[in-house]
């Protein structure tokens, strides 16, 4: 059996299944990723170099694209997906659901569709919101989405996920385009600067890094662990030169079917999810992901903060709103989850299992059972 999403935390993070977790080969070595980046992905490389405990697949609509130079603008490949969209839910007679933060991600989506929809077509779009959506971008709010979308409350998105009435899409992956969280985790206690030094002379940074990380019997791996990262960059098509970049790729290469999939397992109608039909992020296609490729030299400026500068000044383009070119990013999606039921994994089919993982999809010849 082989494997698209796994619930990270439960299989390798929750004490409870500790137990369990040892028979995994190499599952307690792996588990100091989730130390590093965070406990809730579903870290699968796509890049195909980080053999991983168990068996997984990439979905053929999540795989790298083959690099090539483009010119095309952000701002163009934003309008372009948008009127795809738009063009998708005229042509299947379905509502096109928007999951609506507040954030820069989805009130990114949401200026798109107001630039390229007919009147016609915003009276097919739902946005689902709460209340910290509000609060988060209140101008944006009572300037434009109560005012032109119908809206409904986001905390019912697991009814609408799945649904054959919607094409539901979300902010998802945008991210994995420009940075990750890790970048400013690093620089907490450095200087800013750190981040954009060369890859050649900070791996010791990076070690130190991940050895500050790691729990006390995980700290032995950190460089074992760098190695294996490292491996990741140098079989990359394009240069990465800087920390920042380490930590970008890392997050691109590892994390993007974890993101594009890790709503669906909330699904009310998990039988009938189908990727790119029902279901699909914004930020997924291959033009987002090569023009991200093509320009790591502009994902942040030199000073903090500065994260997502250029989907904030798209939005500005059409807003005006020069609040919103300082605005933090600040993490939302976890208030939607609360209290929601997940299953343990899905493979390659789409059959959701509550079942722990056991040795039909277990990897034995992975890098995280070599380290012992």
């Amino acid at each position: 059996m082989s494997l698209v999403y796994y619930n990270s935390y439960e299989i390798f993070m929750n004490p409870a299944n500790g137990h369990k977790l040892k028979n995994i080969p190499g599952g307690d070595i792996f588990a100091s990723y989730f130390q590093i980046f965070s406990q809730n992905i579903t870290a699968i490389d796509r890049s195909g170099v980080m053999q991983i405990p168990l068996t997984t697949t990439i979905l053929p609509h999540l795989v790298i694209p083959l690099f090539t130079t483009t010119t095309t603008s952000f701002e163009e490949i934003c309008d372009t997906r948008a009127r795809q969209l738009l063009t998708k839910c005229n042509q299947t007679n379905k509502t096109l659901a928007v999951m609506y933060s507040g954030g820069i991600d989805s009130t990114l989506i949401l200026c798109s569709l107001l630039k390229n929809a007919t009147s016609e077509e915003l009276k097919k779009i739902v946005v689902l919101l709460s209340n910290q959506s509000i609060q988060e971008n209140p101008n944006f709010y009572y300037n434009y989405v109560i005012k032109k979308f119908k809206c409904v409350s986001s905390y019912k998105f697991h009814h609408y996920l799945g649904s054959d009435e919607y094409l539901f899409i979300s902010g998802e992956n945008a991210d994995q385009l420009f940075g990750s969280q890790v970048n400013d985790e690093f620089a907490l206690n450095r200087p800013y600067a750190d981040l954009f030094k060369p890859i050649a002379t900070a791996q010791g940074d990076i070690i130190d890094f991940f050895t500050n990380k790691l729990t006390e019997s995980k700290k032995q791996y950190a460089e074992r662990i760098f190695l294996l990262f490292k491996k990741i960059i140098d079989a990359a098509p394009i240069e990465l030169d800087t920390i920042y970049k380490f930590f970008w790729w890392i997050n691109f290469t590892t994390k993007w079917q974890s993101v594009y999939m890790r709503a669906i397992p909330y699904s009310s109608n998990p039988t009938s999810i189908k990727l790119e039909e029902n279901y699909t992020t914004f930020y997924n296609p291959p033009e987002f992901q090569l023009w991200a490729m093509n320009n790591t030299n502009s994902f942040v400026k030199d000073t903090a903060n500065t994260t997502k500068y250029i989907p904030k000044e798209y939005i500005y383009n059409f807003n005006k709103d020069e609040h919103y070119l300082k605005k933090p990013k600040i993490g939302s999606l976890g208030r939607m989850l609360e209290r929601k039921k997940i299953g343990l994994t899905i493979d390659n089919n789409m059959n959701f299992s509550d079942d722990f993982p056991n040795e039909t999809c277990y990897n034995y010849d992975n890098d995280f059972v070599k380290m012992k």
